[in-house]
């Protein structure tokens, strides 16, 4: 393997890794903010795909993919 390759798994680890942080953060702060706007009590005016569960799944694919980038770096060793 060249030797580049290390180096630009770790980048693109842990940018995945601070992206799905913020996604998840951005996630909850979206549905705190909803709950008290009223957003939270009524079921049926919540659209059935909204930005929090968008971000939320998100920032966990991002963290996951992450996580595997970090594993396929340790075995180019």
């Amino acid at each position: 393997m060249p030797k580049q390759f290390k180096p630009l798994a770790s980048i693109g680890g842990w940018v995945l890794f601070i992206q799905g942080l913020l996604g998840i953060l951005y996630g909850w702060v979206a549905y705190l903010r909803g709950v008290p706007a009223g957003m939270g009590a009524d079921v049926t005016k919540i659209p059935a795909w909204s930005i929090v569960d968008t971000a939320l799944i998100t920032g966990a694919v991002m963290i996951t993919l992450s996580v595997c980038i970090m594993i396929l770096r340790k075995k180019m060793e």
